[in-house]
């Protein structure tokens, strides 16, 4: 999968990562309406943590270029995990995806979406104050002057 290269790229980003994890709250990521608020709070959480690994994996690959070239996701993902906190290569094979992104989210405290990225972020956890929050440490310096910040 290739690093998007518009905001329509990334909206099917969002919706490849976001939509099994909404379907798994029981939501319809693509009708927009809330029908619980507990799943949906929830689905976004996954979901922006997911986009938000899936961004940086596609920068790790193209900052490496032929170092992950082949790999699944999956396994780029566990190379990180191997690379930035000295697990070994069968302890990282052997562990759930969502264990290795929570290893990894540590390391994204402040690392900055593309900007693109962001965009399609923002989009997504507009109407959950509380998320914005959660965004604003992965806003692109370029955009801090039009990002208003938590409400």
């Amino acid at each position: 999968m290739a690093k998007p290269e518009s905001v329509a790229g990334y909206q099917v980003r969002w919706m490849e990562v976001a939509g099994p994890i909404f379907e798994s709250e029981g939501l319809d990521i693509r009708s927009g309406a809330i029908t619980n608020m507990d799943a949906h709070e929830r689905a976004i959480t996954r979901g922006f943590r997911a986009f938000l690994i899936e961004c940086y994996i596609d920068e790790c690959i193209e900052q490496t270029g032929v170092r992950f070239a082949g790999m699944t996701r999956l396994a780029v993902l566990a190379h990180l995990v191997v690379d930035k906190h000295g697990w070994s290569f069968k302890e990282a094979f052997n562990t759930d995806r969502e264990v290795l992104e929570t290893i990894l989210m540590s390391d994204l405290t402040h690392w900055r979406l593309p900007d693109l990225a962001f965009r399609v972020a923002l989009g997504q956890v507009n109407s959950l104050a509380r998320y914005r929050d959660f965004l604003l440490p992965h806003c692109p310096e370029e955009l801090k002057g039009q990002f208003d910040g938590p409400r």
